[in-house]
């Protein structure tokens, strides 16, 4: 009897011979969805990977324009326009330009007239700065002198001129500047043109990387901005 039992006991149960198994059918079509979800969340992370990586570089490109930006009007607001550095050529008037002829050719139009040079001066009339965009290339210099009666001479760290500006993200495409108003307040107590001078800076660039979208990667930045300046004491 005991026997029995034992026998009875390591005998497998009739029901588990009795379940389903999986189909090869089965099999396939559960690895085949399977392999699409994989794909799909694999799609999904690298998409958004890019897309984080893009808007991290748009950023960077955005940095550096406002880099340039900020650059110049900081020194708009400190500086004011050398009027003397742009030819005038109604009147035929000399362009008081150094040796490098950085004033030479570069012109006020009419009023609300683009430029791609923009000349700055300081209040004391002894530091003068140009900015200049050409080629693509944009860059500056910075010129000293001891008097009002004395020859310009390039300050420290411009010994070979013009300095470029070094852009890594971006592609400068068109800077420009619009000085307002286009005549000196400063020459006449009695004038029209009394009021504080400013200049409109506009800058296009593109961003270079290859996680850009060339044709979405273009901005354009444009701002403002009046000089502190309310006297010369150079004239």
């Amino acid at each position: 009897m005991r026997f029995r039992n034992l026998k009875n006991l390591f005998k497998r149960p009739q029901r588990a011979l009795n379940l389903p198994a999986f189909t090869l059918v089965e099999l396939i079509v559960g690895m085949v969805i399977f392999t699409i979800f994989i794909g799909i969340a694999s799609t999904s992370y690298l998409f958004l990977s890019r897309a984080l990586r893009g808007a991290v570089e748009m950023r960077k490109v955005y940095a550096e324009a406002r880099f340039l930006v900020d650059k110049v009007t900081q020194d708009i607001r400190r500086y004011t326009i050398d009027y003397d550095c742009y030819e005038d050529g109604a009147d035929g008037r000399p362009d008081y330009s150094s040796n490098l002829l950085e004033c030479l050719g570069i012109q006020l139009g009419p009023q609300n007239t683009y430029t791609d040079t923009l000349v700055l001066i300081s209040a004391n009339g002894l530091t003068r700065t140009v900015y200049k965009f050409k080629n693509g290339s944009f860059s500056v210099l910075e010129l000293v002198r001891d008097s009002v009666a004395s020859s310009w001479i390039m300050a420290p760290g411009y010994a070979r001129g013009f300095q470029v500006f070094q852009t890594d993200k971006v592609q400068l495409t068109k800077i420009q500047f619009v000085v307002s108003p286009v005549k000196s307040p400063y020459t006449y107590a009695e004038s029209s043109n009394q009021y504080q001078p400013s200049v409109n800076m506009m800058i296009q660039a593109k961003g270079i990387s290859s996680l850009l979208d060339l044709d979405k990667s273009q901005i354009q930045l444009q701002t403002t901005v009046s000089s502190r300046v309310y006297s010369v004491n150079f004239k």
